[in-house]
């Protein structure tokens, strides 16, 4: 029993120490959770199991999940309600993700519009790796990291209209780009704009 205190006592000292919230911690779960699903997306591309097509629809629920998380990081706390609603999301994306994997619809690694599509999804997975670690090194705060999340949404949503119809023209291409960019952009300011959450 004095060994059990003891313990706990250690690690919530450490907890203390580093500044592990609840709230951190959802945020911390919610973005390794999406860090997942984009590496799967991305992946499902890169072999040929997921279509670009497929890739579109699962970007923008992915969108909707930023959202959600963006809405919950907003006032500076998770409510369990929110916390619940991210996690259905998230089962339900890791759901469709699988079901596109393992449906017997294939596409062309090479072709242009899946190279297209994955290399969206892998700079979605960079601007939330990015996101994740101000959130843990204290650059970024619970504020700045939702405004971030719509931005990533905002992101998922046009590359979504892009390759709806399962090809990504060069054109649709450089309009993501843009977007990306201009994400890319706010999420470096933000991360050195001298707020600190600690």
């Amino acid at each position: 029993m004095k060994r059990h205190l003891v313990l706990s006592a250690i690690v919530f000292a450490i907890s203390a120490s580093t500044g592990v919230s609840a709230l951190a911690q959802d945020a911390h779960t919610a973005f390794q959770r999406d860090w997942k699903q984009q590496s799967r997306i991305e992946q499902g591309l890169r072999n040929g199991r997921i279509t670009a097509g497929e890739a579109a629809d699962l970007q923008q629920q992915q969108g909707r999940i930023n959202q959600l998380v963006a809405t919950a990081l907003r006032d500076g706390r998770v409510s369990e309600d929110e916390r619940a609603r991210i996690d259905r999301a998230q089962v339900e994306a890791g759901r469709d993700i699988r079901d596109a994997e393992r449906n017997r619809v294939r596409a062309d690694p090479r072709s242009a519009s899946s190279r297209r599509a994955a290399e969206q999804a892998h700079q979605n997975l960079v601007q939330a790796q990015r996101i994740q670690a101000g959130l843990q090194d204290g650059s970024l705060t619970h504020r700045e990291a939702a405004q971030l999340q719509k931005g990533q949404a905002r992101v998922s949503k046009i590359a979504h209209a892009a390759g709806r119809d399962g090809h990504i023209s060069a054109q649709e291409q450089e309009r993501i780009e843009r977007a990306q960019a201009v994400q890319d952009e706010r999420i470096r300011r933000e991360r050195h704009d001298g707020q600190d959450r600690r």
